[in-house]
C-alpha cells in the first residue's frame, strides 16, 4: 500500500497550533468623532430648526431653500463663514428685511432635500407672503424659486430679477444664490447688481411722507409658521 503523504508543517501552522505563541492583533476600528459647530454637535445642529424673522410692514422678505448646519448651530440666517451672526440678521429686521426658508428642515446642504420637500413648501411661503404682505418677496437663488414658479404659476423661471407676476400687492424678484458655490456668478462683484436693483425698489416702498425709515420694533420678534398639511394647489392646469 502506498503511504499517505504527511501534510507539510508550515511556519504558519506552526504558530497557529503553538498556544504559547502571541498572535497579531487586527487594528483597533478608528470611531469617527463627530463634528463640533459653534459649539453645538453636528447631529444637534441637524435635528434642529432656524425659526423665520417675520415682521409686519416689511420692505423685503428673502427666501431661502432650507437652513444650513451652521446658520441652525448659531441660530441665525446665513451665518456660515461669517462672524456677524446675530449681528446680521437682527440689525436687517430694524431695516424691514425679513428671512424665511422653503423648507424648515435643516441639512448639510441642499442635496440632502427631496424634491418633494421643496414642492411641499410652496403652500407654506404663499400662505406667509399673504399674511405678511412684504413689499417684495426675494427669492435667494434660482433653484429655490424654479418649484415655486412651476407650481404657483405654471411656467418656467428663465430670468432673473424682477418678475411679472404678483401674490397680492407683493412683487416676486429671483436673485442669485449668495452661496460663493454659485456656478454662474460666484463673485461678489457679479452679485452686487441685484442687491442694489433691489434696495431701489424696495425704497419706493415706503410712503413719502414717511420719509426714509420704518415704523418698527428695535428688536425684531422671531416666529416660526408650521405649514398645514394641505397639497399646493396650481392655478392653471394640474402637474
Amino acid at each position: 500500500m502506498a503511504q499517505r503523504s504527511r501534510p507539510r508543517q508550515t511556519r504558519a501552522n506552526q504558530t497557529a497550533m503553538d498556544p504559547n505563541v502571541k498572535r497579531k492583533q487586527p487594528p483597533p476600528k478608528r470611531v469617527k468623532r463627530e463634528r463640533i459647530i459653534e459649539g453645538t454637535p453636528e447631529s444637534e445642529a441637524l435635528r434642529g430648526g432656524l425659526p423665520d424673522l417675520l415682521l409686519p410692514n416689511l420692505r423685503v422678505l428673502i427666501i431661502g431653500i432650507n437652513p444650513g448646519v451652521w446658520s441652525a448651530a448659531r441660530g441665525h440666517h446665513y451665518a456660515a463663514g461669517v462672524e456677524l451672526g446675530w449681528q446680521t440678521d437682527m440689525s436687517c429686521g430694524q431695516y424691514g428685511i425679513g428671512f424665511t426658508n422653503s423648507v424648515a428642515r435643516t441639512t448639510r446642504g441642499q442635496m440632502d432635500l427631496d424634491k418633494s420637500e421643496i414642492e411641499d413648501g410652496v403652500a407654506r411661503l404663499r400662505q406667509l407672503i399673504q399674511e405678511y404682505q412684504p413689499a417684495i418677496a426675494a427669492f435667494n437663488g434660482k433653484g429655490v424659486s424654479e418649484i415655486f414658479f412651476k407650481r404657483q404659476f405654471s411656467r418656467k423661471v428663465t430670468t432673473l430679477g424682477l418678475q411679472q407676476e404678483t401674490i397680492g400687492e407683493t412683487r416676486l424678484y429671483i436673485m442669485p444664490s449668495t452661496s460663493p458655490r454659485g456656478a454662474t456668478r460666484p463673485r461678489w462683484q457679479d452679485k452686487l447688481p441685484f442687491f442694489r436693483e433691489l434696495a431701489a425698489l424696495a425704497k419706493p416702498a415706503i410712503k413719502a411722507d414717511e420719509g426714509d425709515s420704518v415704523a418698527l420694533p428695535a428688536q425684531p420678534t422671531t416666529v416660526t409658521v408650521k405649514a398645514e398639511p394641505t397639497e399646493a394647489s396650481e392655478p392653471a392646469k394640474p402637474k
